[in-house]
């Protein structure tokens, strides 16, 4: 977006993401997420406060458009782990499977 903060507005980012809620919820989610922290700093910093009224990414039809992150179904349950690292381990590159293996596995509980 090539605007202002002066120009910044609820409808904009109303706008803003809806259209990114379309093809990339996920990214849009952060970068709203992110919007909103930097123009609630900007909102305490005296040189910038004066150049927002409130802050234009904190409205219920944003977060509404966005809507709640899901669930993640890719995480392995705790009773693969043994079967996983036998995999892992048959793989005909060290490096890959020490790699691997290293790795924080993200499991469910």
């Amino acid at each position: 977006m090539a605007l202002t903060l002066r120009e910044l507005d609820a409808t904009t980012v109303e706008e803003g993401a809806a259209k990114e809620a379309q093809t990339r919820p996920t990214s849009a989610r952060l970068a709203w997420r992110l919007l909103k922290g930097f123009l609630g700093w900007c909102a305490e910093q005296p040189a910038y406060a004066k150049l927002l009224s409130g802050n234009p990414a904190k409205t219920k039809k944003t977060r509404e458009t966005l809507g709640k992150a899901g669930v993640k179904q890719d995480a392995l349950l705790r009773e693969q782990l043994p079967a996983w690292c036998t995999v892992v381990q048959q793989i005909g590159k060290p490096a890959i499977a020490a790699y691997l293996q290293v790795l924080p596995p993200r499991v469910a509980i």
